[in-house]
């Protein structure tokens, strides 16, 4: 007879060992495996990291190779390139005798049409989109007549320089200079990708030109470090906790914006004084990237501010981004991970076109002294 606090016979299995407590060492082994997985998802991810770092090491100014070295500008476009099918079938790069974006050489304008010079960046250039695609060429019609000066990778600093020696010696009735919020931060820099380039500063009441005759090549290794440096997660975490113990709770914008601020305001005052001189209407444009469909880039606020206080139009074309549904908006952008991804489709470009062209004619402002950039526009 069974002792009176024994379990049923049915309650353990026949043959089956009664169960003992759980041992330690199985939660050790079970905490090993979690921690060998975060590490081996760190090594991947780091791993991962440096692979995309040395891929923009090598890959050099932003685009297919159609640039030479410039002792002044530090890179600028090959006189005479024809690349087919540059970034997929379709899209077609040539650069100009002169070295703009386009095939034909300059010729005299007549006819009573005016010139409209394009100064930028890649997203004023067209990368990614054909010739005949990019948002300065659309503008060209039987009474204007356009010449693209964007220039890949340039900093504010540097379009400004190149306008101030191609450009403004040209005749011409309108300048065009449109940046994004980043050609801001360039200006800081003294290469990107790895690649030297100019940088400006303030003397007295001037802008001089450092750091010229650029240097023809930073040797590889450092161009190496430098590039890999500036795209290493653990590079600006590091910078992060640097800039916490040595100092008061700066944020890393308002450092930015202390150190470039005042240097691009001289830099925006230049083009609007050396247009001036050269007979031409100065038109400023900010031109959004893709995350700013939903937020403000670093320096769209610093750029309405300062342009408000100098009382120059700014076309700022973030709140027309804004007015598209979120599929449309984005169909503005290449998609990221395609050749020239992030930058103005053929659709984007076409947007950004209809959206300046009332500015280029000196037609249709508003009463607050903004283009109809600031509400809703189709995308063409």
């Amino acid at each position: 007879m069974p002792a009176p606090d024994a379990p049923p016979a049915s309650a353990a299995p026949t043959g089956a060992a009664p169960r003992g407590p759980r041992r330690p060492g199985r939660l050790v082994a079970g905490l090993l495996i979690a921690g060998l997985a975060a590490l081996l998802f760190l090594v991947l991810e780091g791993g991962a990291g440096v692979l995309l770092a040395v891929y923009e090491a090598a890959r050099g100014p932003d685009g297919p190779t159609h640039t030479r070295y410039d002792a002044l500008l530090g890179w600028v476009n090959a006189p005479g390139v024809s690349l087919q099918n540059a970034w997929g079938p379709g899209n077609n790069l040539h650069i100009s005798p002169e070295g703009f974006r386009g095939s034909g050489p300059e010729t005299p304008v007549s006819g009573g049409r005016q010139r409209v010079l394009c100064v930028g960046d890649s997203f004023t250039f067209g990368e990614g989109v054909d010739d005949d695609d990019v948002w300065c060429n659309l503008l060209a019609n039987d009474s204007l007549h356009t010449l693209n000066l964007g220039q890949p990778g340039y900093g504010v600093d540097q379009a400004f320089l190149r306008y101030r020696r191609d450009g403004a010696g040209l005749p011409h009735d309108v300048v065009v200079f449109a940046f994004i919020g980043g050609d801001l931060t360039r200006m800081g820099r003294s290469s990107h990708h790895g690649y030297a380039k100019p940088v400006l500063a303030v003397e007295g009441d001037s802008l001089v030109v450092r750091g010229v005759p650029v240097p023809r090549v930073i040797p590889r290794l450092n161009r190496f470090v430098i590039d890999v440096s500036e795209h290493l997660r653990t590079v600006e975490l590091a910078g992060r906790l640097l800039r916490r113990l040595t100092g008061p709770a700066v944020s890393h914008v308002d450092r930015e914006h202390r150190r470039v601020a005042p240097l691009a305001t001289r830099v925006l005052v230049a083009v609007h004084d050396l247009a001036n001189v050269a007979g031409a209407t100065p038109v400023f444009v900010y031109l959004p990237i893709r995350a700013e469909m939903v937020r403000d880039g670093l320096w769209r606020s610093w750029v309405r501010t300062t342009m408000d206080s100098l009382g120059y139009p700014l076309v700022d074309l973030t709140d027309s981004l804004r007015g598209f549904p979120a599929t449309l908006a984005a169909d503005l952008f290449i998609p990221e991970g395609a050749p020239a991804g992030g930058h103005y489709s053929r659709r984007g470009n076409a947007w950004v076109a209809d959206v300046l062209r009332p500015w280029v004619r000196g037609a249709e402002i508003g009463p607050d002294g903004r283009s109809v950039a600031d509400s809703p526009s189709g995308p063409g």
